[in-house]
């Protein structure tokens, strides 16, 4: 039974035992979706017209070995015996990382910069501050002594603030732009760091937002999230394509 083949993903033919072993490297996938996932990566690889040398496969299987706290080969050896992982299944998984770090690197920095515009577009952070209130007329008699300069927003905090509101100092967050409420993308869009908008409603309630800083991404800082990305995003497509098979 163990040399038989139990399933077979996009013509890789697997034993029971590869897919035992499979499950171990690759810290307890469920067996249909991770390796559609997995394997999606060899197609992918293929697509970009990438096949792994020997020596490149054999790095990869050095960093698995890296990564599960053994930096002696023959501890790693002695590991797979003990836990009966076969040859087979250590050379998919050294191919299919292999493949995973030859993708990353081939990106070009024309898709890296079109990926950092969409990146940027999610992930710039703003630091914003929240005076919510229960009623319009609450939240317009507040914004109007803001505008004219009669309290600051964090002093209309506290008059105009419940107990949460006021022990926080109205902070709410450091938050990406994807993560925001779409009220609140909105109303902050024209906004310039230390400014004031509102009234803005949002599930129920009335508030006044203040703008304390904008973070945007630098391109030189998240150029390996970059590739993640599209990593991320283009391997579901291959990833749709691979039918493991039953035997």
């Amino acid at each position: 039974m163990d040399g038989k083949t139990f399933i077979t993903i996009n013509g890789e033919k697997l034993s029971i035992m590869d897919v035992f072993s499979l499950m171990l490297l690759l810290e307890g996938f469920e067996l249909r979706e991770s390796m559609r996932n997995h394997f999606g990566i060899i197609e992918f690889a293929a697509s970009k017209n990438i096949y792994p040398e020997k020596e490149q496969i054999q790095e990869a299987l050095d960093e698995l070995r890296y990564d599960w706290g053994m930096e002696k080969s023959s501890n790693f050896q002695e590991w797979c015996r003990k836990n009966n992982v076969t040859e087979n299944s250590l050379y998919l998984v050294s191919r299919i990382n292999a493949c995973q770090r030859l993708i990353l690197n081939s990106f070009t920095e024309e898709e890296l910069s079109q990926e950092f515009k969409n990146y940027v577009a999610d992930e710039t952070i703003y630091c914003l501050f929240c005076l919510p209130l229960s009623t319009l007329e609450q939240a317009k008699a507040a914004m109007a002594e803001i505008k004219e300069e009669k309290i600051s927003f964090f002093e209309a905090i506290q008059i105009y603030g419940d107990e949460e509101t006021t022990n926080s100092g109205g902070f709410f967050g450091a938050v990406p732009k994807i993560e925001l409420p779409n009220e609140y993308v909105e109303a902050i869009s024209d906004l310039k760091k230390g400014q004031c908008t509102g009234p803005v409603m949002d599930d129920g309630e009335w508030s006044i937002l203040y703008l304390q800083d904008v973070l945007i991404p630098s391109y030189i800082d998240c150029r390996e999230t970059l590739k993640k990305r599209l990593f991320e995003t283009q391997n579901d497509y291959y990833s749709a394509r691979v039918v493991p098979l039953l035997s």
